[in-house]
């Protein structure tokens, strides 16, 4: 896929690359899905901490970016619960829960595709063109 087009799609060649997408992007609410590839985990053949926190920027990123403006990750906080192998997906459900003139917070939920609750994170973003 070109960059470009990538670009266009609310993605980029990093996340592609991870096996991620986004699956929805509406207006303070973002979910983008990991597909668990061996090249996803750890040594102990469970999910990397830098995939779900990665999945987890992106799609909070997404959510925060509904507003039009331009924002970076100023900080995040995991609780980790539990984790899966190859062949699970682990999907990340952003919510704004503060919306303010210079930053934002999203609180995400990651579940496996039971349903199960694999972790929970906070992003708080900075607005780099307040308006």
């Amino acid at each position: 896929m070109a960059q470009e087009e990538l670009k266009q799609n609310g993605t980029d060649a990093f996340f592609t690359i991870n096996h991620m997408r986004v699956v929805l992007r509406e207006t303070d609410h973002a979910i983008a899905e990991l597909t668990v590839m061996p090249d996803s985990c750890n040594p102990y053949g469970r999910v990397h901490g830098g995939a779900f926190y990665t999945l987890g920027d992106t799609a909070s990123g997404t959510a925060v970016h509904t507003d039009g403006r331009l924002y970076v990750t100023q900080e995040s906080s995991f609780h980790f619960l539990r984790n899966v192998t190859v062949g699970h997906t682990v999907r990340a459900e952003a919510v704004i829960r503060h919306r303010g003139h210079t930053t934002c917070l999203s609180e995400v939920t990651f579940t496996d595709e039971t349903g199960q609750l694999l972790a929970l994170g906070e992003y708080t973003f900075f607005c780099i063109n307040r308006q």
